[in-house]
């Protein structure tokens, strides 16, 4: 019966409903360090999926909050534009792959970012990142809130990745 009650007691720390993700804790802190005079300053703007993402992350991680966040970490490395841009970026959560309950809580967040010369609307690049994040059991008590923890780490590094991987590969073009 004792083993019961502490049973009882713990599974709301282990496990729980996951809220949605606070946009600013999406934003990832990537420093690029561009030349004054590189072609990519300002050149790419955003645009969210033209139709909802009815994927069952989208209550956790919205179009939305993701779109705002790539938006914010784009501005802070000197890469969004004002207007159109050379080049756009479509952002979508394809997968959020997430613990059930366990003390260290870790997530594999995978994103796809379509990005389409603004000029022509062709797709040049169709890259699809998958990144891994874990919070452990002494950053909150409740399960629910490692897994959001988890789920904003996650995404925050895919961005970050996407942002170095999106500035080669357009210096290379």
């Amino acid at each position: 019966m004792k083993k019961f009650l502490i049973a009882c007691l713990a599974a709301p720390a282990l496990a729980g409903c996951v809220t949605a993700s606070e946009t600013t804790a999406l934003i990832p802190q990537t420093a690029l360090n561009l030349p004054a005079g590189s072609s990519l300053n300002e050149a790419v703007s955003v645009t969210t999926l033209s139709q909802s993402n009815d994927s069952a992350f989208s209550a956790q991680v919205s179009d939305e909050a993701l779109a705002d966040a790539l938006t914010a970490a784009l501005r802070q490395n000197g890469l969004l534009s004002v207007d159109e841009g050379v080049y756009s970026v479509v952002p979508r959560l394809v997968h959020l792959d997430q613990p059930m309950a366990g003390l260290d809580m870790t997530v594999t967040a995978t994103i796809n970012y379509l990005v389409k010369a603004t000029d022509t609307d062709s797709v040049v690049l169709d890259k699809t990142i998958s990144s891994t994040f874990t919070a452990g059991a002494t950053s909150a008590f409740a399960g629910a809130t490692r897994v959001r923890l988890a789920n904003e780490g996650a995404v925050r590094d895919n961005i970050s990745e996407f942002i170095t991987f999106f500035a080669d590969w357009a210096e290379d073009q």
